[in-house]
């Protein structure tokens, strides 16, 4: 029975974190689109954009874990 329940539990965290990341994807290929068309890129200057947006998210999420996880580590040392 636990392993079953464990099964469940891992299989639908599992593909929240597939269905956020492939959202995250169609959010980063919205908006290089967008500017696309604003700006007129090239495909190839469309490409790079993608790649550039993608890195700026994740290391925005890294940045945010961190910081997040040096104000917890205050909290603990406070209380």
């Amino acid at each position: 029975m636990k392993k079953v329940f464990f099964a469940v539990i891992f299989f639908g965290l599992s593909s929240t974190f597939a269905f956020s990341q492939k959202a995250n994807n169609n959010e980063i290929k919205s908006k290089v689109e967008h500017v696309k068309s604003l700006i007129n890129l090239t495909d190839d200057q469309a490409k790079k954009l993608v790649q550039i947006e993608a890195d700026f998210q994740n290391r925005s999420n890294k940045f945010s874990q961190n910081t997040n996880k040096e104000a917890l580590a205050k909290l603990r040392e406070k209380g």
